[in-house]
């Protein structure tokens, strides 16, 4: 007999079950047995701190931590399991339910479905046909066998979303008969990329995308075919149910070419020809871009460096190809230098600046950035030289004379502090030492022992 995926998944998680227990027991037993030396430890430790005895009490906390360091791996255990178990709950629910579907044929959620099949049942006995019937009969059939309905509302712009590209897109998704989404992402101010093929996994929806633009929203009608099949996704979604999808693209980026070059090795990537590799740079510069304006700034640094470290890897042959790697490291070296200072590491975004400045010594926006970085490490001297550096080439320019302002206060602040911790520290050095003499009486002329006397 066939099992369900339901009761496969329980047979699973009941396997997991009897491991968790078995090593939540173990880790238990090996904590309790730590535990009982407790009072052992911390009397030798009072012992021997009282004693002046450091470096031997040194042991003693050593194993004080062990014993907490197993306690806190035994709880995250029992977390686990417990977790596991409602997880299992769960799981028995969704099976039992679809042994009541089977032999009762209930539709999922009497509670929540049964007004809904009251309504399709009155709309039937009335002749009427169902709100998602009559919404078809106005779509486009997109395939041909009318598994994927479209309707345009607003049109976008440009080529369409290739495929394996990643997008970016605001969604609602509706069931028959109910006003709210079951699933939405559209109070996400930024929402994430998605790789086609990958983090889409709803059939009709990929398929659907391939059709659209940037900038377009559309409303599409999936059958189960494309959408959660025969099954559904109990409790929410019942089985062979039609769903309504309403999507907005807001970007997408042609990301096909750089998965394809990343899959090479280091020396297949060589023999690539630099003008692919320049594509391929930009396209992770462009993922870098994006995450930046959603204030990613991790993400932004690691696809600022993905590109970075292709084109480090990349060998030349000349020094025109050496020039335009360098030209496209430095906007690279820029963005980083600019993702650390808002990640707050302002060491890295100075290396970073620096590095800008080997390839352009004059770079304004390089000086720039090396005067922010020294500014936060408190480096005034030097940041005040990068930025009358950038000065002098743009002596307009109000960020760079914003930001020389704003070093010299500082610089005369720090200066100010010193003066007076120092003054503080050489106080008693500000007036003149007092120094009192002692007279000496003269020496007594001895001539006999009569005429001394002490």
């Amino acid at each position: 007999m066939n099992r369900t995926p339901a009761e496969q998944q329980l047979e699973e998680l009941l396997l997991e079950q009897e491991r968790l227990e078995v090593q939540a027991a173990e880790e238990e037993a090996e904590w309790r047995a730590m535990h009982a030396r407790l009072p052992v430890l911390r009397l030798q430790l009072q012992r021997q701190e009282e004693d002046g005895g450091e470096w031997r009490a040194m042991d003693n906390r050593f194993a004080l931590a062990a014993v907490m360091k197993q306690r806190l791996v035994a709880v995250s255990t029992l977390m686990r399991l417990e977790a596991h178990r409602l997880w299992l709950r769960a799981v028995v629910a969704w099976v039992q339910w679809e042994e009541a579907q089977r032999l009762a044929g209930v539709a999922v959620g009497e509670e929540e479905a049964g007004e809904e099949a009251a309504t399709a049942e009155e709309e039937a006995a009335a002749g009427e046909e169902s709100p998602f019937h009559r919404l078809g009969q106005q779509m486009e059939d997109i395939l041909g066998d009318g598994g994927i309905l479209k309707e345009v509302f607003q049109p976008g712009e440009g080529p369409p979303v290739p495929r394996n590209a990643s997008v970016s897109i605001r969604f609602s998704a509706f069931l028959e008969y109910c006003d709210r989404p079951f699933d939405t992402n559209c109070n996400v101010k930024h929402p994430q990329m998605m790789k086609l093929g990958r983090d889409v996994t709803l059939a009709g929806l990929e398929l659907g995308l391939l059709t659209m633009r940037k900038g377009e929203f559309s409303r599409f009608l999936f059958k189960p075919q494309y959408a959660y099949g025969e099954i559904g996704c109990p409790p929410f979604i019942p089985s062979a149910a039609t769903v309504l999808y309403e999507v907005q693209v807001l970007d997408f980026i042609d990301s096909a070419q750089v998965d394809d070059f990343l899959e090479l090795s280091v020396e297949e990537q060589n023999d690539i020809p630099l003008s692919t590799l320049l594509k391929v740079v930009n396209t992770c510069r462009s993922f870098g871009n994006r995450c930046f304006k959603q204030s990613r700034y991790y993400d932004t640094k690691d696809n600022y460096k993905q590109a970075m470290t292709l084109l480090g890897n990349k060998e030349t042959e000349n020094d025109v190809e050496r020039e335009k790697i360098n030209m496209e490291l430095l906007p690279l070296y820029m963005n980083l230098s600019l993702s650390e200072l808002r990640l707050e590491r302002p060491h890295k975004a100075l290396k970073y600046a620096i590095k800008a400045l080997e390839v352009d010594p004059d770079n304004t926006k390089a000086l720039y950035r090396c005067g922010q970085a020294y500014l936060e490490t408190h480096d005034y001297k030097n940041a005040q030289g990068c930025l009358i550096r950038a000065q002098a080439k743009k002596p307009f320019d109000s960020d760079i004379n914003n930001l020389l302002k704003k070093v010299a206060i500082c610089y005369k602040d720090s200066l100010d502090e010193q003066k007076e911790m120092y003054s503080k520290m050489f106080k008693g050095f500000n007036h003149p030492m007092k120094i009192t003499i002692i007279p000496i009486p003269k020496q007594q002329k001895v001539t006999s022992l009569n005429d001394w006397h002490p």
